[in-house]
């Protein structure tokens, strides 16, 4: 038993005495009786399995030791001398007797860790789940007296404090303790499951991808490197010479006769097809234009056939040119952007009082778009037709009796007779008061 087991059981403000021993068969028969007579004769020691916080079983020694209250070493002591048997109990001699303290190298443990579980938390307080030493706990693990079968819960930091079991069988359930504590973050935070494992999963292949990009950047500084100083040699006799690349415009060195001009970089990252167009582009110096690029204001050059090109092939990867839907003129913008219109027309841009829809007015004081404003104008007002619900134009003075659309005016529409001539013709049912046929109507 090492230094720290030692001062844990000194710790202990009470002996194990006659006196607690025959209290704690007392109980035991107690807890028997109780659960023959109510559970058809249940294990004797279900009563401690069932229980989730040991308050009564505390006030039981407080009461014996004549005390308003006791350390949680003497808490935990007494609970878990209530976990064995009477006959082990009366055999005891003193708390050492007990292998509450268990050394690593002594796989003989009267104690196994059947269990763990996260109990979550009330809106009101902590958990309602105690340790066997008085204390609310989250992380709960469940231990069974192999020579009893008496089940009994525990806390993180007892677990960790005191040796009732081996660490082999701790560590054996320590990642399914991890897991629940993990879910059980995951259901607190609102978050869905496996969401802290994908992150690690995320971290962990993001940390590898670094690691390859740094090594094949490495590889391929060492090649240029090599290579820059074979060409300054190269250089310094006349042979080679500062041009731009074809692909990226970056200036390089080339060898003077080298007719095509492409560096390392992108030798490595133009995918053949491209590099093929470049090379059969060569045979043809007039299909080359020079430009400024509408992003980066730098010079590069492509190959003209028929469309004009905005954007360099550095800028093509993160930017593109759309047209502006109201000026329409050309304006560049963010790939994951959906902008349709320029800055220009952006500053311009108001939302209409009444559909708030933005538009461009023609003078500066419209609040309206051209349609609210044709509406307001003619006093219409739009409301949602009885039967289809649609969106329908009124004048203001027809709204107490126009309800429906043109659609379902027409499809509500019933024959009755002409009170005039007794020929059928048609009318709403709301049109009560047409009782003649339109010829009738007239001739009147």
């Amino acid at each position: 038993m090492d230094s720290k087991q030692t001062k844990n059981i000194a710790s202990i403000t009470y002996e194990l005495n006659d006196a607690l021993k025959d209290l704690a068969c007392r109980e035991i028969r107690a807890n028997a009786i109780v659960y023959e007579f109510g559970h058809n004769n249940t294990s004797n020691y279900d009563m401690m399995s069932g229980r989730t916080e040991y308050s009564f079983y505390h006030t039981i020694l407080d009461k014996h030791l004549k005390r308003k209250s006791s350390s949680e070493m003497d808490y935990f002591a007494f609970t878990i001398l209530l976990t064995y048997t009477a006959e082990r109990i009366k055999a005891f001699h003193s708390w050492r007797d007990l292998k509450m303290y268990v050394d690593d190298s002594n796989d003989e443990t009267d104690f196994e860790l059947t269990d763990v579980y996260v109990s979550s938390s009330g809106d009101d307080g902590p958990s309602n789940y105690t340790c066997v030493c008085s204390h609310h706990i989250k992380n709960v693990y469940k231990l069974m007296n192999k020579h009893s079968m008496t089940s009994f819960q525990v806390g993180s930091e007892c677990i960790k404090r005191v040796g009732l079991v081996s660490s082999e069988n701790l560590k054996t359930h320590k990642k399914l303790m991890d897991a629940k504590i993990e879910r059980q973050k995951e259901i607190d935070e609102g978050k869905p499951v496996g969401y802290y494992e994908e992150v690690r999963k995320n971290k962990k292949d993001r940390a590898k991808q670094l690691k390859t990009e740094e090594r094949d950047r490495a590889k391929q500084l060492k090649i240029e490197e090599k290579e820059t100083r074979q060409l300054n040699q190269l250089k310094c006799k006349g042979r080679a010479c500062s041009k731009k690349c074809i692909i990226c415009n970056a200036v390089r060195l080339f060898k003077s006769d080298d007719s095509l001009r492409i560096c390392n970089m992108c030798v490595k990252n133009t995918p053949k097809s491209e590099k093929k167009k470049w090379v059969d582009s060569l045979k043809n110096p007039k299909n080359y234009k020079e430009d400024k690029c509408n992003e980066c204001a730098k010079l590069f050059t492509y190959c003209f056939t028929k469309i004009e090109e905005y954007l360099c092939n550095n800028c093509k990867d993160t930017h593109k040119v759309t047209y502006c839907k109201l000026c329409s003129h050309l304006f560049v913008n963010v790939k994951t952007n959906n902008d349709e219109t320029c800055g220009e027309c952006d500053l311009k841009l108001k939302s209409c009082v009444g559909c708030e829809n933005t538009f461009i007015p023609k003078i500066d004081s419209n609040i309206r778009c051209n349609l609210c404003q044709t509406r307001v104008d003619n006093n219409i007002i739009v409301v949602k037709c009885s039967d289809c619900t649609i969106d329908v134009e009124i004048k203001e003075n027809d709204k107490k009796w126009k309800k429906n659309c043109s659609a379902c005016y027409k499809k509500n529409l019933e024959l009755i007779d002409c009170s005039v001539c007794q020929e059928p013709f048609k009318r709403h049912p709301t049109e009560h008061w047409k009782t003649v046929c339109k010829v009738c109507y007239h001739l009147a």
